[in-house]
């Protein structure tokens, strides 16, 4: 059937001028921060947070337990558990205090931080990162990153380059031994 309308799950937190086009499907726990906006048939996952002055194209996908940052132009899908930002979006890592939240435990964690080096810092084209991925991190919460990359149809956002402003600022950067933490 053909869904006429938005789909807005439970317990979602949408603030002032928010703006959900048609045929949007919005997931469980998600927050919208002051004039987030989504166009038509976007589906945004489950305990995703989009802040303020979001943007997302028409069709575009944002996985579950996923944060963009302020001001955020969204023309690619963004994969599941990460932290992106930008114009246009580019993920810039993972988001580590959603999972801790959510309970993912330490085992999991490293999993999923294993992928996002194999997807976006190993140099593989995306083909090779998933096959590796499949082959090596067998965890639930790693086959739903896995399934949503291969469902999408515009494609998923690139990482950081040399030249990209990272939402991190210098005094915010994460060190060697933070990024052991994850």
């Amino acid at each position: 059937p053909v869904l006429s309308g938005s789909l807005i799950r439970d317990y979602c937190w949408i603030m002032a001028y928010c703006h959900i086009a048609h045929n949007c499907k919005i997931g469980n726990r998600v927050i919208m921060v002051t004039t987030a906006s989504c166009a038509g048939h976007c589906e945004v996952g489950d305990g995703a947070f989009l802040s303020g002055f979001v943007g997302l194209h028409q069709f575009s996908k944002i996985g579950t337990l996923t944060i963009l940052s302020a001001l955020t132009a969204v023309n690619k899908d963004i994969p599941p558990y990460m932290m992106a930002g930008g114009r246009p979006a580019t993920v810039q890592g993972i988001n580590v205090i959603g999972l801790r939240r959510a309970g993912f435990p330490p085992a999991v964690r490293t999993e999923i931080k294993e992928a996002y080096k194999l997807l976006y810092k190993s140099g593989l084209n995306i083909s090779q990162a998933l096959e590796k991925i499949r082959a090596a991190l067998k965890s639930p919460q790693v086959k739903v990153l896995v399934d949503f990359i291969e469902a999408s149809d515009r494609g998923i956002a690139a990482g950081l380059g040399e030249e990209t402003e990272t939402l991190l600022t210098k005094k915010g950067a994460r060190t060697a031994s933070q990024e052991e933490l994850i």
